[in-house]
C-alpha cells in the first residue's frame, strides 16, 4: 500500500492562525476569496521545501510567519498498511535567516526524532539505538528527517521522507480555467459534473501552452 496523508495541523503560517485539515483519497478545499485555501497548500509545500531546498532566507521566513507571531508549526499524520507516523516541525526567523526551532517524529508511538534548537536524540523505530543529535538549527540541511532514515532501523522514516519529496500540489482557479477555455463548447458543464477533469486540463494546456 502507499502512504496516505491523514491530517495536517497548521499554526501561524501566513494568514492561518490554527487550522486542522483532514484528508481522503480526494480532498477538495473550497472557500471564499482570501479565506486561506492557497495558504493551506503552501504550508504543506513548505514541508516539502524543507527536505528539498538548500537554505531559507530571512525574506522567505518573514513572508511565511504570521504577522504578530515569532514562529510557525506544521504537523502531518500519515498512515501506511497499519503503520502510523506523526511529524511536526516548527520554524522561526532570526536576524539572518530561518531557524529550525524543533522537530519531532513519532512512528507507531515511538519517538524517533526529538530535537529542539539543534540538539536532541534520534532513535530506531523499535525504540532502540538512541543517538545524540547535534546540528546547526539555522541550516535546513541539518533537518533530521532528511537523512535519519538512512541509518539504523528506520524503514518507515525513510519512506516518509521520500513520500514528502514526491508531493505535488494543484491550485486550480476556475476563473482562470474559464478564461483559457472560453471558446470550448460545454466546458462549464463538464467541470460542474466533475467528469474527465484531468483530460480537460490537458486539453487546456495544449490549447494555450504558453499561458496555461
Amino acid at each position: 500500500m502507499a502512504i496516505k496523508l491523514i491530517s495536517a495541523k497548521i499554526e501561524n503560517f501566513k494568514s492561518l492562525g490554527d487550522v486542522e485539515l483532514s484528508f481522503r483519497d480526494l480532498t477538495i478545499i473550497v472557500g471564499s476569496n482570501s479565506s486561506g485555501k492557497s495558504n493551506c497548500l503552501d504550508a504543506l509545500h513548505f514541508i516539502k521545501n524543507l527536505l528539498m531546498s538548500d537554505s531559507l532566507t530571512l525574506e522567505i521566513m518573514q513572508k511565511y510567519v504570521r504577522l504578530g507571531t515569532k514562529r510557525f508549526c506544521s504537523t502531518i499524520v500519515v498512515e501506511d498498511d497499519g503503520e502510523r507516523a506523526e511529524y511536526t516541525v516548527c520554524m522561526a526567523s532570526n536576524k539572518n535567516n530561518g531557524k529550525i526551532v524543533s522537530e519531532n517524529l513519532l512512528v507507531n508511538g515511538t519517538e524517533v526524532i526529538q530535537i529542539s534548537n539543534g540538539e536532541g536524540e534520534v532513535r530506531d523505530e523499535d525504540g532502540q539505538n538512541p543517538q545524540t543529535y547535534k546540528s546547526d538549527p539555522e541550516s535546513i540541511e541539518s533537518l533530521a528527517l532528511r537523512s535519519a532514515g538512512n541509518f539504523g532501523n528506520k524503514p518507515f522514516t525513510k519512506k516518509l521522507a521520500s513520500y514528502i519529496r514526491e508531493w505535488k500540489f494543484y491550485d486550480i482557479k476556475s476563473d482562470e480555467i474559464r478564461y483559457f477555455a472560453e471558446d470550448m463548447e460545454n466546458f462549464d458543464a463538464i467541470i460542474f459534473k466533475g467528469k474527465k477533469i484531468p483530460n480537460q486540463l490537458l486539453i487546456l494546456r495544449l490549447h494555450n501552452f504558453k499561458q496555461f
